[in-house]
């Protein structure tokens, strides 16, 4: 899917420096979903899931990745058991009064449509 504006090297260009932020900060899932989401852009699947699963191996309940992977493998996020997961990590942030611009609270939050992979 070639894009107007969009040439071989930009992924590249664009995934830089998330690749050396992520060399200051290795255990930060955040970063790891992020380069996810530009490798999905560029029809690079499964660097996408790789990077998307690695940030799940360090925060099991990351919502946007566990969408993220979901929607990667063309399963559907409305499936019961994936939504009561999903209720289930909801409540937890809840309970935990997660307040916005906290690590928990973006560990928690559900993804916006701009954060899904098309």
């Amino acid at each position: 899917a070639q894009q107007m504006g969009i040439y071989p090297a930009l992924a590249e260009e664009l995934l830089a420096p998330l690749r050396r932020a992520e060399a200051l900060e290795p255990f930060n899932p955040f970063l790891k979903l992020r380069q996810a989401q530009l490798l999905a852009k560029f029809d690079r699947r499964p660097e996408a899931l790789a990077r998307a699963r690695d940030a799940l191996t360090l925060e099991p309940e990351y919502v946007a990745a566990l969408f993220f992977v979901r929607q990667m493998n063309g399963a559907a996020t409305d499936a019961a058991a994936f939504q009561e997961r999903i209720a289930a990590l909801q409540a937890k942030a809840k309970k935990l009064r997660t307040k916005p611009g906290s690590y928990l609270y973006d560990l928690y939050r559900l993804p916006g449509a701009s954060e899904r992979p098309q």
